[in-house]
């Protein structure tokens, strides 16, 4: 273990991991349909459903790990014990962990989950975090554009005092998108415009703008969204989110 210091800037390069979660959907050429599991990794199953898991996940460990590249890398049992340790701690919570968790013999959290990525996704948590996650009934609360600007509100105000924040992006009625990403920073000189880390494109930051004029979110075009208007909540950041 080791103090925890003041934290330092999220870093879209190192501090994400170096998989993706995998969608359900499978999308091609315009076309969607159901995809099985059946390949992805060692144990045969596609690593799917875990955006919100990977999201927090990502974020616990920017508030909770070291790593320490010049010390021996663990075994696989002991990195899992590590890795329990880091997630098992709140977000919303964080003062009562006064100390990071030691991840020995990697830089940062890419190297580590490119080097052993099934060891990171047996331990970081199953598919049922994000499909039974307590704060999912809100998806029926209404998204009026006073929301938004409330959500807008808490986001800046959560980023400058606690750091990256997860969003739960939905557009309910409809479910073409119902997902969480993790968000970094509002860009500087570009007030509105938010870098995040997209769980299913963890090679790229994506986006996230508030339209002034409108009063909401909009996400960018990807191979799983047609890019458009957004519902914003925030997530973790109190224990009944």
């Amino acid at each position: 273990m080791n103090t925890l210091a003041p934290p330092r800037p999220f870093c879209l390069r190192n501090d994400v991991f170096a998989f993706p979660n995998e969608t359900i959907w499978h999308h091609e050429n315009g076309l969607t349909r159901w995809e099985r599991a059946g390949k992805g990794t060692t144990s045969g199953e596609k690593y799917m459903k875990r955006c919100f898991v990977l999201t927090r996940s990502a974020a616990q460990f920017w508030r909770f790990a070291r790593f320490a590249p010049e010390q021996p890398r663990p075994t696989a049992a002991e990195l899992a014990k590590c890795i329990r340790a880091v997630v098992a701690r709140p977000i919303c919570n964080a003062k009562r962990y006064p100390e990071r968790v030691t991840i020995r013999g990697f830089a940062n959290l890419r190297e580590a989950s490119a080097a052993e990525p099934d060891v990171f996704r047996a331990n970081l948590g199953g598919w049922w975090q994000s499909y039974f996650r307590f704060g999912n009934w809100r998806i029926i609360l209404p998204n009026s554009p006073h929301d938004q600007r409330t959500a807008l509100a808490l986001l800046r105000q959560l980023l400058a005092n606690d750091g990256p924040a997860v969003l739960w992006l939905i557009n309910f009625p409809w479910l073409s998108m119902n997902h969480a990403v993790l968000v970094a920073r509002e860009i500087d000189g570009t007030p509105g415009q938010f870098e995040v880390y997209d769980p299913n494109l963890p090679d790229k930051p994506q986006t996230l703008v508030f339209d002034e004029v409108l009063s909401q979110f909009n996400y960018p075009p990807t191979f799983y969204f047609r890019g458009g208007a957004v519902g914003v909540r925030l997530a973790y950041h109190k224990p009944w989110h």
